[in-house]
């Protein structure tokens, strides 16, 4: 699942939102849950960044509530676990996504 369009940008650079991340995982079926992409990358980012979405390459989209508990920014974590902005909100990344 991934929405149309899904390219964003990261500075100079165009990726992909290729998998929305479930709410649940299926045990029979391969699924991409927010819980087990959260358990791997806790220990790596910063507390009340909380992934939502894949990159092909297995970059984690994030929303990001350490400035606001009501609308998160956006951020892109890397595979080097490094965070970068994309978006001061949901609406304004929705908003962003082009062919």
């Amino acid at each position: 699942m991934a929405p149309s369009p899904c390219i964003f940008n990261v500075g100079r650079v165009e990726d992909v939102m290729s998998v929305l991340l479930t709410l649940i995982t299926a045990p029979k079926h391969e699924s991409y849950s927010i819980r087990d992409s959260y358990c791997v990358l806790k220990q790596y980012i910063p507390a009340k960044v909380l992934p939502f979405a894949l990159t092909p390459g297995s970059e984690h989209l994030c929303f990001d509530y350490r400035d606001s508990s009501v609308e998160p920014r956006i951020v892109l974590v890397t595979a080097e676990m490094d965070v970068h902005p994309i978006a001061d909100s949901f609406s304004e990344f929705l908003a962003q996504l082009h062919e």
